[in-house]
């Protein structure tokens, strides 16, 4: 197994900026907002009134009804409380997921490109990804002749990401059902519904896998949390919901492992998902405006090309068109890791390369940052191309 890239580009970055270079760091996936400013306060009151204590380990029977009434009322999908845990991130459900649910040698299918922890996260459980590359013509997304021809009588469970993590590509309910119809067929697999970046959408509708296809909620999990929609990604908090069979086997998981999530982050959550949405909306207007200004900046470059993505906030710019090029040191790009490090080297832009992903020929960078450090970012990026022979 493999470290992440992504952390190997992020480690490298801050190497350069310690060694006195000015560095623009596009490899977050964090938001750059900071925690709104009641759920801040909802933590401090926490801390005050002294909810420092443990709690059930998959979280409060409080923070379990705020989540079921945010898929009710965001999502038109209804969960019992029974059917939810709580963890300590998003991440780490993902993998209790899958521990519960996979056997040995048991396949998952990925679309790729992908965010790097999945294949890990299955190995670890004692299974194989199957990686089905999504090409750029699809829009990066997994197409229902491509889910069939992935799946074989080893084939347990397809992993899912919408908003997708790192191309922004989202799923229409048309394109969810269409593979619900394949998934109708194969009644052993079960579908992990990574649904992270669902409230950084633009310029159309978040679809719940579950909503989309009511008929598979039986055999599906759906994993989200509050560290990206509400900016918190250091209080730790995710939510999992699914089958009770499953959800069961995440507690026992639990309470030999992580515990519960902290208190004081149960609490504040709460306070995110019931309290007032309208930061959520303001900030995802702030990034679509971020997002439009890079893509049109970007696409001057010779050599790069990107969409515009539909959600989360990074862009997946194809830079396969200056592999083969050399920078004015006389060094030939071979692939996208070259192209990236010439990049930091030469402008101090940090990215990540495509093979973090597990695909070739493109790039992500985040636009998860101030609008000054991201039209600076771009402008030499452009450069960097111009400069390319």
């Amino acid at each position: 197994m493999e470290g992440s890239i992504i952390g190997a580009a992020f480690e490298q970055a801050l190497q350069l900026r310690a060694e006195g270079r000015e560095i623009f760091d596009l490899t977050s996936g964090e938001p750059d907002f900071a925690t709104p400013g009641n759920v801040s306060r909802a933590g401090h009151e926490a801390i005050d009134a002294g909810a420092t204590k443990y709690t059930p380990t998959d979280g409060t029977e409080e923070l379990k009804a705020a989540v079921a009434l945010k898929f009710q009322r965001d999502n038109d999908v209804v969960y019992e409380t029974s059917e939810i845990c709580i963890g300590a991130g998003a991440k780490p459900l993902l993998y209790y997921v899958l521990l519960s649910i996979l056997d040995t040698d048991d396949e998952v299918i990925i679309p790729t490109p992908a965010w790097a922890s999945f294949p890990g996260m299955v190995q670890l459980a004692g299974a194989r990804p199957v990686l089905s590359l999504c090409e750029r013509s699809t829009g990066y997304k997994l197409t229902p002749t491509a889910l069939e021809a992935a799946i074989t009588q080893d084939t347990k469970a397809l992993i899912l990401n919408t908003p997708t993590n790192p191309t922004g590509a989202v799923y229409n309910k048309s394109e969810m059902q269409a593979l619900g119809q394949v998934l109708e067929a194969h009644p052993r697999i079960i579908v992990v519904a990574d649904e992270i970046y669902e409230h950084l959408v633009y310029d159309v509708e978040f679809t719940c896998f579950v909503h989309a296809n009511p008929n598979l909620k039986e055999r599906t999990v759906v994993v989200n949390g509050a560290s990206k929609g509400y900016a918190m990604t250091g209080w730790r908090i995710g939510y999992a919901a699914g089958p009770v069979e499953v959800m069961n086997t995440i507690r026992k998981l639990l309470s030999h492992s992580a515990g519960n999530p902290t208190t004081l982050s149960q609490l504040a959550a709460i306070e995110a998902l019931t309290g007032p949405q309208d930061q959520v909306q303001v900030r995802a207007a702030s990034y679509k405006a971020r997002r439009d200004k890079a893509v049109m900046t970007l696409n001057q470059a010779p050599g790069l090309a990107v969409e515009r993505p539909d959600g989360a906030f990074y862009l997946y710019v194809d830079c396969s068109e200056t592999i083969g090029r050399r920078t004015p040191d006389g060094d030939k790009l071979e692939n996208s890791a070259d192209f990236c490090t010439y990049l930091l080297q030469s402008e101090g832009v940090a990215t990540v390369p495509s093979a973090g992903f597990y695909a070739q020929g493109a790039l992500r960078m985040s636009y998860a940052c101030d609008d000054a450090t991201l039209t600076e970012a771009c402008r030499r990026m452009v450069r960097a191309c111009n400069a390319l022979v």
